[in-house]
């Protein structure tokens, strides 16, 4: 009977490594996955609180992100938070953000994770939205995981485009933003 029990034991501690979710809630997993729902809580409360610092401090000075359209640093998005924060003393902006899919790996002081996220910014002239498969880059300066690099590619979950099956979103009508929402025709870069 205790070979049994060993046994089964060996067996079931052989298998946490492999468990997609952290086997311990303070693992570095744990943590990485902790900053990426927080931004996406922060960001969703800012036009509430205006609080720059509540985004920004999850990300390393030296970030880039990558979108449909765009290349992305800090200074692009403190630009982005400037003009949410100037829309928002004029008009209602509620913002509503949904990580799912979310998978992360640790590797000594980097972290990489890929997930769905799905961003809707409403107010009175509608929604912009958008559907994006991410992949994030974070580097552990002192003992904070910071985002270092975000891929974020826009997709459909329309009939026909070999996603929607895969896709857990429900189907909402958006416009046909890139993952920064923003609508871009070659040669012109505006808002909308």
């Amino acid at each position: 009977m205790r070979r049994l029990t060993k046994a089964i034991l060996v067996a079931t501690l052989s298998m946490v490594p492999i468990c997609p979710e952290p086997a311990w809630p303070d693992s570095d997993e744990a943590r990485v996955r902790q900053v990426i729902l927080d931004v996406a809580d922060a960001v969703m409360a800012f036009p509430r609180t205006k609080n720059y610092e509540s985004v920004l401090r999850f990300f390393a000075k030296d970030s880039m992100s990558i979108d449909d359209s765009e290349r992305g640093s800090i200074e692009n998005l403190k630009h982005t938070l400037r003009e949410l924060e100037r829309d928002s003393l004029q008009e209602t902006v509620t913002i509503t953000e949904e990580i799912s899919h979310l998978e992360v790996h640790v590797e000594g002081t980097v972290a990489w994770s890929t997930y769905d996220d799905v961003l809707r910014i409403t107010h009175s002239s509608g929604i912009v939205g958008a559907r994006a498969l991410c992949t994030a880059v974070f580097r552990k300066i002192e003992r904070a995981w910071l985002y270092t690099h975000e891929h974020c590619s826009s997709y459909s979950t329309e009939p026909g485009t070999g996603l929607q099956e895969r896709s857990k979103l429900t189907k909402t009508p958006l416009t046909s933003a890139g993952a920064s929402g923003r609508r871009v025709k070659f040669g012109e870069d505006k808002e909308r």
